[in-house]
């Protein structure tokens, strides 16, 4: 099974539209999913790989701010094992 990396993407799209106040408060888990996935060995090979599509203002944003969270203790990314 491939993981889920479209995740990202959409997560871009919310990350603009937070930034800009035009997301709903229901959806604000998108910078949970991003710090869930990125927390993984291969969410961080993805990111250092191919991080560089995704534009400065949401990079800087991954890299500064999501990256450097501490994540939940119960998140597993796809389910499989404990981030951290």
């Amino acid at each position: 099974m491939r993981p889920p990396f479209r995740a990202p993407s959409y997560s871009r799209n919310a990350f603009y539209q937070w930034r800009e106040k035009s997301l709903s408060p229901w959806l604000c888990g998108w910078e949970l999913l991003v710090m869930n996935l990125l927390a993984s060995p291969g969410g961080k090979e993805f990111w250092k790989e191919r991080g560089y599509v995704f534009g400065n203002e949401y990079r800087d944003y991954v890299e500064k701010v999501i990256m450097t969270k501490k994540p939940h203790p119960e998140a597993k990314p796809l389910g499989a094992f404990k981030i951290g």
